[in-house]
């Protein structure tokens, strides 16, 4: 893969049609790629083609989904896997390594830096979304709810 930057690859068959182009694991990996763009490489690789990456990586079940450093060493693995918040934090802990060992002056700059109003509502946002996989907004307050669904 590109040797600049880490990497998530999908070993994928043609025979495992969740593992194919369009199928679950494919469409979780390509919706996950451009929120990482220029971070994170991410690449498909037909294990039975390429048999010796696959065995170097101890690739032994479609699909699987290696997570490679920069220097290509690999990090974490998960094997067989559809669903698609065990992949986002996999993919979120690969960036997060990878942003925080590769430019530590420039993030020191960053914090140094005084934030606008603006950006400290939308940092705050950012996290608030982050924390959980599930999201609940509703209208009004505990006390005083108004989305119509609730007891009134």
């Amino acid at each position: 893969p590109n040797g600049d930057i880490p990497s998530v690859l999908l070993f994928w068959a043609p025979w495992h049609g969740a593992s194919c182009e369009g199928g679950p694991v494919d469409s979780i990996l390509k919706t996950l790629s451009p929120m990482f763009t220029g971070k994170l490489y991410f690449g498909r690789v037909e294990a039975e083609a390429c048999h010796d990456i696959a065995e170097q990586l101890g690739v032994s079940v479609i699909p699987t989904i290696c997570f490679l450093d920069a220097s290509n060493n690999l990090l974490e693995k998960i094997d067989g896997c559809d669903d698609a918040a065990e992949i986002t934090q996999a993919v979120k802990r690969l960036a997060s390594r990878s942003s925080s060992s590769s430019h530590p002056t420039a993030a020191s700059a960053v914090e140094n830096k005084p934030m606008s109003e603006e950006d400290l509502l939308n940092e705050r946002l950012k996290n608030l979304i982050e924390s959980s996989e599930v999201m609940l907004f509703m209208k009004g307050s505990p006390g005083a709810e108004r989305c119509g669904f609730s007891r009134q």
